[in-house]
């Protein structure tokens, strides 16, 4: 079974800002297909950002920011 995933979203003054997170899943992506590439590319768009990266002491987060 796969881990839970947390995600919000908000606007804060002039950008709107995504967090997805698996706060239980590896620290690592899982391998193959486009996944944080094709995201990065969709965000960057919009002269958005999206970083993603491992949680402590384990998980998964990606962030994307876009201006509004």
């Amino acid at each position: 079974m796969a881990a839970p995933m947390i995600s919000w979203a908000s606007a804060t003054g002039n950008r709107w800002n995504m967090t997805m997170c698996r706060p239980h899943a590896g620290s690592t992506p899982a391998r193959g297909g486009h996944g944080l590439l094709g995201m990065r590319e969709r965000v960057a768009l919009f002269h958005g950002t999206l970083t993603a990266g491992p949680l402590s002491p384990r998980g998964y987060r990606v962030r994307a920011m876009i201006p509004l």
